[in-house]
Order: C-alpha cells, then sequence, then structure tokens
C-alpha cells in the first residue's frame, strides 16, 4: 500500500543467581511488543495495530525441581485479545526418571468471530519421562480440560511419545 508502518520489540531478563549471591536459580523476564497495521515481514503480514506483552519465570527452587510459570497479552485495533497464563513444575526423581505436571489457562476473545474463537479454558497435565541416558528418552502424558466456557472446543489427550539423538546435528521426535 506504499504506507509505512512500525514494529517495537523490548525484551528483557534477570537471571536471579545474580540478585541473591547465587542462593536462588532461575530467571525472570518480560517483553513488549507493538507492531502497526501495514507492518511486514517474509512471514507476517500485519493488518490491524496490535500490541503483545508477557512475563516468565523459570526457578530451581534445589537441583531436582524446575518451577515454570509464564503470561502473555494481546490485543488489536479490531478487539480481539488473548490472554494466555501457564504453570508447570517437574521433579527429577533420580538421573533417569522426572516427573512433571501443568495447568495452563486461556481467554479469547474475537468480535464477530467464530464460536471457537471466543471463551476460556482450563486444561491441566501431567507427564513423565524415562532418558536412559543423555540422548534418548520416552515418555507417557495425559491432559484433561478443567474448566471451559463460550465456544472453546475441550483438549482433553492422552499419549506416549520419544526423542533420540541420533548424530550431532540430527534428532528423531515422535509422539
Amino acid at each position: 500500500s506504499g504506507k509505512s508502518a512500525r514494529a517495537y520489540l523490548v525484551k528483557g531478563q534477570i537471571d536471579l543467581g545474580e540478585l541473591g549471591g547465587g542462593s536462588l536459580k532461575g530467571t525472570v523476564g518480560a517483553h513488549f511488543e507493538k507492531k502497526e497495521a501495514g507492518f511486514s515481514t517474509l512471514d507476517e503480514d500485519v493488518a490491524h495495530d496490535q500490541t503483545v506483552w508477557g512475563l516468565n519465570a523459570q526457578i530451581r527452587p534445589t537441583d531436582r525441581t524446575m518451577v515454570t510459570a509464564q503470561y502473555e497479552d494481546f490485543k488489536d485495533s479490531t478487539g480481539k485479545s488473548e490472554r494466555d497464563a501457564a504453570a508447570d513444575i517437574e521433579f527429577a526423581m533420580n538421573s533417569r526418571w522426572k516427573a512433571g505436571a501443568g495447568v495452563r489457562h486461556t481467554d479469547l476473545s474475537t468480535p464477530s468471530g467464530l464460536a471457537k474463537e471466543n471463551g476460556s479454558r482450563t486444561d491441566a497435565g501431567a507427564q513423565v519421562t524415562y532418558s536412559p541416558d543423555e540422548d534418548k528418552s520416552v515418555y507417557v502424558f495425559g491432559q484433561v480440560t478443567a474448566a471451559r466456557s463460550g465456544g472453546i472446543e475441550r483438549n482433553d489427550r492422552a499419549g506416549v511419545g520419544g526423542k533420540a539423538k541420533l548424530t550431532e546435528k540430527i534428532s528423531l521426535n515422535g509422539e
């Protein structure tokens, strides 16, 4: 269209070990992004002004436990919005076995959109992973929709998967 458009992105991250004299392990970060209508790249063509901001944390309270949390908020000039929040915990039982659980909540609002583009959903899940060595792992997982509203569909699922590093540059993943 010949019209110029701008985009801005600001990201920051703090290493908690730097703040607490090394007693606390992990990172906390934030980001803010604004794109004007007409902004485009090879993979993106922005039709409406949009703003995204988010927070994230990855904290290791013990050598065997990892806690992660994230939040992201998207809005555009048509009134469309999406908010996602997630929290997970993973515990290494030993060098080969680990277990994790998490919860994720999504709120969608799309004015004059399809029913499935409006509502909210909360999913909870768990995974157990066995790694015989650092190059291979297999896992079993399950997820259920704990709550939902509006037209968003359930997201119940279960399965098995695995990963194998074949060479330095080639790996195989499947689920």
